[in-house]
């Protein structure tokens, strides 16, 4: 399965999980995970039903892109790099705490 990342601001996209996510602008930049009881989960699409590709623990810095993306039951996430590894994905933005 591939990671689709937007080129078009403010649109709506339907990821090849079949789930459309709608897409808004937001602040990007970098970020820490944070209030994660256990380690965060990477997924390769919105959604806790989506695969996990890797997880984050408190602290990890983090850069996420520009859009923010909404699963099939109302809730944020951001899609995120981390710069130490090759992993990206996407994580719940509520255990992200970026910089403006």
């Amino acid at each position: 399965m591939k990671i689709i990342k937007p080129l078009i601001l403010g649109s709506v996209l339907t990821l090849s999980s079949g789930i459309a996510s709608q897409v808004n602008a937001g602040t990007g930049g970098w970020c820490t995970v944070v209030n994660a009881r256990t380690p965060l989960n990477i997924r390769i699409a919105p959604g806790a039903e989506n695969p996990i590709i890797g997880t984050l623990k408190n602290g990890s810095p983090v850069t996420q892109d520009y859009i923010t993306y909404y699963d099939s039951k109302g809730r944020t996430w951001k899609y995120i790099s981390q710069p130490s590894s090759s992993i990206e994905g996407y994580v719940r933005a509520k255990y992200l705490k970026c910089k403006d």
